[in-house]
Parts: structure tokens; sequence; C-alpha cells
């Protein structure tokens, strides 16, 4: 993943695609041969800037059809919960995937996030920016958490729901 940015400073979330903007386009082989402080133009002569993607910048940029909690406030919660390296975690209310994409992060390749979604588009949304972020380390479910889930000996549970009262028994 690349971001590209122009003259403007409006950013462009690139993965393997052309870039099309009203400003011309960029072959995806441009793109792809270029490296983070390169300036790429487009057939029109405009400018973009070449930067690696952070994950900031990809929850941001990401396809979404939802609300999602904003990386601000979702260091906020980790720093609250004590969410670390290696850690389990079971969230309910994938949405996009924003939160899901950050916890992973934050428990890294030792650790696990399994996250259920009640809705097939926002859990379709959810894997494709999973997978377009690169992680291994999510196990996304189609299901409804209020049925019960799968999980036992977890460090985290995660309730992005709007009745949350309904699974805390399980």
């Amino acid at each position: 993943m690349k971001i590209l940015v122009n003259e403007k400073g409006k950013k462009f979330l690139i993965g393997t695609d052309d870039l099309h903007t009203d400003h011309g386009y960029i072959k995806k082989e441009e793109i792809a041969s270029s490296n983070p402080g390169d300036v790429l133009k487009t057939h029109l002569g405009r400018e973009f800037r070449v930067l690696k993607a952070n994950i900031n910048d990809y929850i941001e940029l990401m396809d979404r059809r939802c609300s999602i909690i904003l990386p601000k406030d979702l260091g906020v919660m980790t720093a609250y919960t004590g969410l670390g390296y290696g850690q389990r975690v079971v969230e309910a209310g994938t949405g996009a995937g924003a939160a899901t994409i950050f916890m992973a992060n934050v428990v890294g390749e030792t650790g696990h996030v399994y996250s259920y979604e009640l809705r097939e588009d926002f859990s379709q949304i959810a894997e494709k920016n999973v997978k377009g972020f690169g992680l291994e380390n999510v196990t996304l479910k189609c299901q409804d958490v209020v049925e019960g889930i799968d999980e036992e000996d977890v460090d985290l549970v995660f309730l992005d729901l709007p009745k949350p009262w309904e699974v805390v028994e399980h």
C-alpha cells in the first residue's frame, strides 16, 4: 500500500490499481516501482508525492460504508484496557474493520483478534480491508454474537454494539 498526495494535500490510498483523478492518471506499474519520497506525474503533468501508508492513513482512507471508531479514540481505549502484544481479543461489531485492524496491529503476530459482525455487507468490507492491510492475525466471523462466541480464555472483549448488555453473559 502506498499513499499518493496531490499538490493540494489530498491523499489517495493505492494498492495495485492505476490512479485515476480529475488531474489525470498514473499507471500501476509506475506506482509499484516508486519509492516513498518520489514525485510521480500524471499524464496531464500534475504531481503526486509517494508516501508509505501507515495504519492511520489506511484506516482514514480505507473503504467503509459505516461509522468507525477513529484511531485517536482507539488509542485511548487501548491505553485504558491495557491491550498489548500477544493478547487474544474478541470484538463484536466489526463494521468496516477499523478497530479490528488497529487492535490486530497492537497485539502483533503472536496475538489474535476474533471479530464478529452480523451484517454480511459490513463483513465483506471488513474482510477486504483486513486483507488489504496484510494482517494474518485476524479471524472474521459473520454471525450474531448474541448467540454466543466460540473463543475461550481471551484477554479482552471489545463490544461495539447498540445493546452490548445482551452479550455480557457470554
